[in-house]
């Protein structure tokens, strides 16, 4: 090898590795460019406001619909109904106003392709009422609309009962097993009722209140008493509560206290005069329209206790024009801990092989308060497992498996467990799984199946949280049973916020609500939880609430930012919080003296509990023109706003990145240093072997002067290839 070959091979590999350091060094540089930066961002804090909620508005009852076309929907029954395979049963009951009879059930099926034919039988008990029939299978889903009777369904107090079956008469359909797979289950959707009659119009406070109602009218004056306020918030908790899934408009007018008032035109729509005066009682009369209205008078004292009958199922037996409370009808408050499934209304059981899922919904509200924890132990009753089959029982809660255990000859199942905090929720759902396969157990075949029943004497042991909670994941549970209301000032317009947010707590909660009215006064100094309505410029105080309102249109965040903001607008909002000082959950239904920004909050949220269960964090807001915005500030989901300082985790992720970049070019250039110093060592050597270029044989020289070894510059003589080291 000549000195001239070495040395241009040494400039190459030179010039190769330093464009191989550019290059990666320019890399470098960009990620470093971008993951610092990004480093330093991630602690700014910039939250994005999530999209509010899509609400439903709710299902107008005017059109060309007759009153006596009823969506289940309306009644607050379910929207859809599935059915898994042959043999699987619903129930439904539907809610029969005084003089109406059920004719027809309209809807429509949604088929899963290759489904199978048979059909839906309708009966109650023993007798056969209707039936719908499937068409002829096919290869794609179908959406078949079906109408039926079912006329001749029995009713028996104020409700008429029946059974859907389906019954399939050749094969398709999801198997018995989930664990087999299967097909689609057949669902039946948009079910309505057709009622045939007039609606009749009531005779006494018994039948005053229908089965089905569009709307309740509350006329009080306009500057309320606090004995008219009670009053009203008592009969809208009772009617929410009653009506429960009914989608049922509680709104508040104004009278003059003297003359009846004209409630809306519609069957279905009741009104309630409220007037503090009189002799305490109820009594029947009819608006001037002909409408059904109960007036219900009394004194300071006797006027809220009347309320009471209105939320009592004792009112009932009033089968009278009038009636008058003597000593107010409170279901007592009993606190059981541990309560077993059987009082909590809970129950499973199933006939099965393969593999079943029973789920029982846990209400909190019947529990008392905010559980931190649920100590669950789960009895049951089945088939003693026979030699070489194999069965198990497993329960989850949100994803989360809690338990599992074998079962075996014995029959019996005690399985202890407890639900953590974290997966608890206003409704609770267990998950448990049995599976059952026997020894051959096939998809194809029923075989050997278990019996598997629930023991209801199984028992919940609950830890509820001392004190109040902050945000809406925790009402209406941290207000029950008592609860203080308190009004800034008293008017029709507090007062009908009151109201809608006292039915749309209502609707969320299994056990009836006591709200209590007092004053301002009084309720800023005691630790009974709160619903405050106030102005923003009324509200007291060092009270904690999440957006605080400090005059010229300025809100001030109350968290770790102590942020502020400006708006030309105001805002109508509820807000949930802990006041800490008094360790109690207040509700505050705030706003601008234009309380018709709360009328379209309430709008928003709908009249139904979907609209209030939906809602997290702890502040709910609306603006003139905008849109229904849910946010969390403190408490109850994951805040909207964090502190905006950049944290010292971020400067030393950042600083150390910088470092690794230093030590990354270090090393690329002690690589290059080391190649340059071999390619000089192997030089200085063939120099001190006497190989120079102008010492080359002219024998072994080409024409036009280049070296020649009769083959490639790098090979032997052999022509394999030589050694360099350089």
């Amino acid at each position: 090898m000549t000195r001239t070959a070495q040395t241009e091979s040494g400039r190459n590999r030179d010039r190769w590795w330093s464009r191989r350091l550019m290059t990666i060094s320019a890399v470098v540089a960009m990620v470093f460019g971008l993951a610092v930066p990004a480093a330093f961002a991630s602690s700014a804090g910039a939250a994005i406001a999530p999209t509010a909620p899509a609400t439903p508005v709710p299902t107008s009852t005017s059109g060309s619909v007759p009153d006596t076309v009823f969506s289940f929907k309306q009644m607050g029954l379910p929207q859809s109904f599935t059915f898994a395979s042959g043999g699987t049963t619903v129930g439904v009951q539907l809610p029969v106003p005084d003089r109406l009879h059920p004719a027809a059930l309209w809807g429509k099926l949604v088929i899963p392709p290759d489904f199978g034919t048979g059909s839906i039988v309708i009966s109650a008990g023993t007798q056969y009422i209707g039936s719908v029939n499937l068409p002829p299978s096919s290869s794609q889903q179908q959406i078949v609309p079906f109408a039926t009777s079912i006329a001749g369904a029995p009713v028996s107090g104020s409700y008429e009962t029946f059974n859907m079956v389906l019954e399939q008469s050749d094969g398709g359909g999801a198997t018995r097993s989930t664990t087999c797979g299967g097909a689609l289950p057949l669902q039946l959707i948009d079910p309505t009722a057709v009622y045939t009659g007039s609606f009749a119009t009531p005779d006494a406070v018994a039948t005053f209140f229908p089965p089905i109602l569009h709307q309740l009218v509350l006329y009080v004056p306009s500057v309320p008493t606090a004995a008219e306020e009670s009053a009203a918030l008592t009969i809208a908790a009772g009617a929410a509560s009653a009506y429960q899934l009914v989608p049922v408009s509680v709104t508040v007018e104004t009278w003059d206290g003297t003359t009846l008032p004209t409630l809306p035109a519609g069957t279905l729509v009741r009104g309630i005069a409220i007037h503090q005066g009189g002799t305490a009682g109820v009594q029947l009369t009819s608006a001037p329209n002909g409408n059904a209205l109960l007036s219900v008078t009394g004194s300071a004292t006797t006027l809220p206790e009347q309320g009471t009958l209105l939320s009592s199922t004792m009112a009932k037996l009033v089968q009278t024009t009038s009636a008058t409370v003597l000593k107010p009808l409170l279901a007592p408050t009993v606190q059981l801990n541990p309560v077993t499934f059987n009082q909590l209304g809970l129950s499973g059981a199933s006939t099965f092989s393969g593999q079943q899922q029973l789920s029982f919904a846990i209400d909190e509200t019947r529990l008392g308060g905010v559980a931190t924890s649920m100590a669950v132990v789960l009895k049951a009753a089945y088939s003693p497992v026979e030699t070489g089959a194999k069965a198990m029982a497993q329960v989850s809660v949100g994803g989360v498996t809690l338990a599992t255990q074998q079962l075996d000859g014995s029959g019996t199942l005690s399985l202890p467990f407890t639900i953590p905090g974290p997966v608890i929720r206003r409704s609770t759902v267990v998950l448990l799984t049995v599976t059952y396969f026997p020894a051959g157990f096939s998809c194809h075949s029923a075989g050997r199946t278990m019996n598997f029943t629930v023991d209801p004497r199984s028992t919940i042991q609950v830890t509820n949280t001392p004190g109040g909670t902050g945000g809406f994941p925790g009402l209406p549970q941290s207000l029950i049973p008592t609860f203080q209301v308190a009004f800034d000032t008293s008017g029709a317009d507090r007062l009908a916020s009151a109201v809608q947010t006292v039915c749309g707590l209502q609707r969320l909660s299994s056990v009836l609500l006591r709200p209590t009215v007092v004053p301002l006064t009084v309720a800023e100094h005691n630790q009974l939880p709160l619903l405050l309505v106030s102005a923003d410029d009324h509200v007291p105080t060092g009270m904690g609430a999440p957006l605080q309102y400090r005059g010229d249109s300025v809100y001030r965040v109350d968290n770790r930012s102590q942020g502020a903001f400006a708006t030309t607008s105001r805002l109508a909002s509820i807000q949930v919080f802990n006041q800490t000082d008094r360790n109690r959950t207040v509700v505050l239904a705030s706003t601008s003296e234009n309380w018709s920004l709360m009328n379209r909050l309430f709008t928003a949220l709908g009249n139904t509990s979907q609209g209030w269960s939906a809602l997290s964090g702890d502040v709910v807001a609306i603006g003139p023109t905008g849109t229904l915005v849910n946010l969390t500030v403190k408490a109850g989901g994951t805040p909207e706003f964090t502190a905006t300082a950049h944290s010292k985790t971020s400067l030393y992720a950042g600083i150390g990145v910088l470092f690794g970049l230093i030590l990354l070019v270090l090393a690329i250039w002690a690589v290059l240093r080391y190649r340059r110093r071999s390619a000089n060592a192997a030089d200085d050597a063939a120099r001190r072997d006497g190989r120079y270029d102008d010492d080359v044989d002219p024998s072994t020289t080409d024409p036009i002067g280049n070296a020649s070894t009769g083959g490639d510059a790098r090979s032997g003589p052999s022509g394999t290839a030589a050694n360099d080291d350089g």
